[in-house]
């Protein structure tokens, strides 16, 4: 059985985000990180935010690449 997510009056997301960052992250930061980000999206592209589904990805610094090594890495200099 296939089950649709539904918001508001579309039976579909409009905009899924992904938001990605090395340690940045933790439940309350993130209620206003969601915040900022429907507010700006309303204000800014007039995307109802109830269309807006954020997710919050912590990545792990040794599986993060730049500069031919890795965040981990980097931190250490």
């Amino acid at each position: 059985m296939t089950e649709v997510f539904c918001l508001s009056s579309f039976p579909y997301v409009l905009l899924p985000l992904y938001v990605k960052s090395i340690g940045s992250f933790s439940a309350d930061k993130n209620i206003k990180y969601s915040s900022s980000i429907s507010e700006f999206m309303k204000k800014t592209l007039d995307i109802d935010p109830a269309h807006c589904i954020i997710q919050f990805l912590n990545l792990d610094p040794e599986n993060v690449g730049c500069s031919g090594t890795t965040m981990k890495e980097l931190a250490k200099k």
